[in-house]
């Protein structure tokens, strides 16, 4: 019932969102994920249309300043791209032992990467990261995994209105 209760708060949080713009949506589900799943860091990062890109839309936690403007390659290392590349979560319990970790945060000890999907396509991925190790279990995975669609839906849904926004602006 808890883990409900977490999700029902974190939905809601979302649809209260779904006016802002791209860049203050993107900064409520990092603030929300950290609330209502209570880990250390916490990233949302999205794939640059047309290009090899993965952009940085928010980050949040004891690194956010270190990677605030770090962007990464999709065709580079890193569980983030792997996660994208393979439209697969990736659970790493000791980053350390990860070949595809790059380290980013000194005391990362796990990390969970979860893909943002709208129909088959992966739009960006929320990233968080732990100072303990094996800290996400798959009840996490799963409840994470069910944020992220709802997520997914809320940020197309934002950059649908501003692209129809942008149009109409030159119609008139």
């Amino acid at each position: 019932n808890e883990e409900l209760t977490r999700l029902y708060r974190a939905s809601g949080s979302l649809i209260s969102g779904a006016s802002l713009n791209l860049q203050e949506l993107a900064q409520k589900i990092v603030g929300v994920v950290q609330e209502e799943f209570g880990q250390a860091n916490c990233s949302l990062l999205v794939v640059q249309k047309d290009s090899n890109e993965l952009v940085r839309l928010a980050a949040a936690g004891p690194y956010a300043d270190q990677v605030k403007y770090q962007n990464l390659a999709l065709d580079g290392p890193g569980l983030v791209p792997r996660a994208i590349r393979t439209n697969k979560v990736v659970n790493a319990g000791d980053v350390h032992s990860d070949p595809d970790y790059v380290q980013g945060w000194d005391a990362a000890q796990s990390e969970l990467v979860i893909p943002l999907k709208v129909g088959d396509d992966v739009i960006g991925v929320i990233d968080v990261q732990s100072s303990e190790p094996s800290t996400f279990s798959p009840d996490d995975e799963h409840l994470m995994t069910i944020f992220a669609e709802r997520a997914a839906l809320v940020l197309e849904h934002s950059r649908l209105n501003t692209k129809t926004e942008v149009r109409m602006q030159q119609l008139v």
